[in-house]
């Protein structure tokens, strides 16, 4: 049996409900915390139209929230996107409309880059911030708030892609990668 990227969470859930699964600055979280903010998140972005093959990307440092939406992405069929935040808001628009993404988790600590980006590559997007408010956004914690903590009811290809990674771009322009 082939097991999905959000397999491994389910059964960790299972296995070790109790043990720690994230530290994140004074943030500690089991993995049942983790799976059933997974779970939360995946249920809110399939309510946002958010469909299997769809790239949902993310701007963001290492946080909790960074690990919860690959998961809650792999969990619904869709396509985590990596974006590297050191890149210039040019770039990340480029990238953006490349994926050709249809929400972006944002990090409220690259405030200047939403802004840059905000009347033109994320004017079509379902923005969701981590850490606290971007004008435009909804805040992440808001848009987990009331979903089921069950895992969301899709049949998922167990073939298709789970994550988009960005090359370089050293002899052009970043390739989008599959895994």
């Amino acid at each position: 049996m082939d097991l999905l990227l959000g397999d491994l969470l389910e059964r960790a859930a299972v296995y070790f409900p109790n043990k720690i699964g994230a530290v994140c600055k004074e943030r500690t979280l089991t993995y049942n915390d983790i799976n059933r903010r997974v779970n939360m998140l995946g249920n809110a972005l399939v309510e946002k139209g958010i469909q299997p093959g769809d790239r949902v990307a993310i701007v963001c440092e290492n946080a909790a929230e960074y690990l919860e939406a690959v998961f809650a992405a792999a969990k619904i069929g869709a396509v985590a996107t990596s974006l590297n935040w050191r890149l210039s808001p040019t770039e990340i628009g480029n990238l953006l409309r490349h994926s050709d993404a249809k929400a972006v988790f944002f990090s409220t600590r690259f405030q200047d880059t939403f802004d840059a980006l905000k009347k033109d590559a994320l004017s079509e997007l379902s923005v969701i911030s981590i850490g606290g408010a971007l004008s435009g956004a909804v805040e992440y914690e808001a848009f987990i708030f009331g979903y089921a903590d069950s895992l969301p009811a899709l049949s998922i290809d167990h073939q298709a892609p789970v994550l988009q990674m960005y090359t370089s771009g050293t002899t052009g322009q970043p390739k989008g990668v599959m895994l």
